[in-house]
């Protein structure tokens, strides 16, 4: 028995080792994207496998990973087991509802928060933004992947400004109007989360997607086509901010 338990650890370990050298463009893409905003002390929230948290890794940024659920957790502490960059795993939920008293260890702690796996609840959920935005310095910036608003659209150049226009208000209405957005990013794609491509992540025998798939060299052929090109609205977002000034007291009070 205790043998058959190594054994199974053993194949967790050899899938995950398998995962870290594999290809994934889309999350190459995101990074590319964010990693000259990315600064200082930075958390990932919802890391959910570690791909992109990887990337900061990889380059040597002070990275502290979280994801709401266990399963996950205890891959991610696995994977990254011994990495020197990755400061501390946690398991982090954005909707608990005693959020500020339960991780009043991380209030304020950090410069960048992403958050760039679709988290479904969390991803235009007031309450879990409030919360996220409740981790970063009074200047720091969030880094977040969010649905798009869609609007009556008839393939027009004014239907497609009007379309920017209408989801860079949502994105300040839904931050508040301590933020500056400094970037965002349209993605023309059906962004295939990385629980659909390696299904059992949080299991001892994770399902590992092939780096040469369909989907990825999809999205290698389209990150060559500029953004102002793609003469459609998009799918999702990457929407960059930072915060300009932040009266902690205030946010404090707001249970």
């Amino acid at each position: 028995m205790i043998r058959e338990i190594l054994n199974l650890e053993q194949d967790y370990k050899s899938s995950i080792s398998h995962l870290e050298i594999q290809s994934d463009p889309l999350s190459e893409w995101m990074y590319d994207l964010v990693r000259p905003y990315a600064k200082g002390a930075l958390l990932e929230v919802g890391s959910r496998i570690g791909n992109i948290s990887s990337l900061f890794a990889k380059n040597k940024y002070s990275l502290t990973v979280s994801d709401p659920t266990s399963e996950y957790c205890r891959f991610l502490k696995t994977r990254f087991d011994g990495n020197p960059f990755v400061r501390g795993i946690y398991k982090i939920d954005l909707a608990h509802k005693s959020f500020l008293k339960k991780y009043s260890q991380f209030l304020w702690k950090f410069d960048t928060v992403c958050m760039l796996n679709p988290i479904k609840p969390f991803q235009d959920n007031p309450t879990a933004i409030f919360n996220l935005k409740q981790l970063i310095k009074p200047t720091g910036r969030v880094i977040l992947q969010l649905p798009v608003k869609t609007v009556l659209y008839n393939d027009l150049d004014e239907d497609l400004l009007y379309w920017k226009r209408n989801n860079r208000l949502y994105s300040y209405a839904l931050l508040g109007k301590n933020f500056e957005i400094q970037k965002q990013r349209i993605f023309n794609l059906i962004p295939s989360t990385e629980s659909d491509k390696y299904e059992g992540a949080g299991t001892a025998n994770p399902t590992i997607g092939d780096k040469d798939s369909t989907y990825n060299n999809f999205v290698r052929s389209f990150r060559m086509i500029p953004e102002t090109n793609l003469g459609s609205p998009g799918l999702f977002l990457v929407t960059i901010a930072k915060q300009i000034a932040k009266n902690l007291s205030n946010s404090s009070s707001k249970t």
